[in-house]
């Protein structure tokens, strides 16, 4: 799976702005927050602006320098791809590599490095890409059933989550 294809998985999951009042990222286009979006600006050189106006060269290129990438997704099997990408996007890239850790049975510090890579090369990967799907359904229960100072409830997203999940699990390629 090329990051062309898998932007287009995740923006159908993550398009359109939205300031929902239980969201803890606040406004939100795209799937990028303010704070996301503000953050990459500010690293270009460039003035602040609502993430409302974020142009579509924008969403791409932050997609790949802040998710894609860091979460190493060309160094996984182009099967699995998507599935680490979408987790990245919607867990956070350190989540999504602990999430690849945990289902590989090594120790999930959120560095992909040569235990992680070797563990990788030794796994079937219809077997790990369900398991990377069972780390997700794990992580949406754990955080929609904790109470958060904020009051915010995320159990109102989890119905998505799910839904989000399962629309993976019918893409998985092995």
């Amino acid at each position: 799976m090329t990051f062309e294809k898998a932007l287009s998985h995740v923006l159908r999951f993550e398009g359109g702005y939205s300031d929902h009042p239980h969201d803890p990222g606040g406004a939100t286009n795209f799937g990028i927050t303010q704070a996301t979006y503000d953050a990459w600006r500010s690293s270009q050189g460039l003035m602040l602006v609502p993430v409302k106006d974020i142009t579509r060269q924008e969403v791409e290129t932050i997609y790949r320098e802040r998710y894609w990438q860091p979460a190493r997704c060309d160094e996984l099997p182009a099967s699995l791809r998507l599935l680490h990408f979408d987790a990245a996007v919607n867990c956070g890239v350190a989540n999504a590599i602990k999430f690849l850790q945990r289902a590989l049975g090594v120790t999930a510090d959120g560095i992909i490095g040569p235990i992680t890579r070797r563990a990788l090369q030794n796994a079937p990967e219809s077997l790990l890409a369900h398991d990377l799907l069972w780390e997700r359904l794990r992580y949406y229960h754990a955080i929609s059933a904790r109470s958060r100072p904020d009051g915010r409830d995320l159990r109102v997203f989890l119905l998505g989550w799910l839904a989000r999940v399962l629309d993976l699990r019918s893409r998985i390629e092995v």
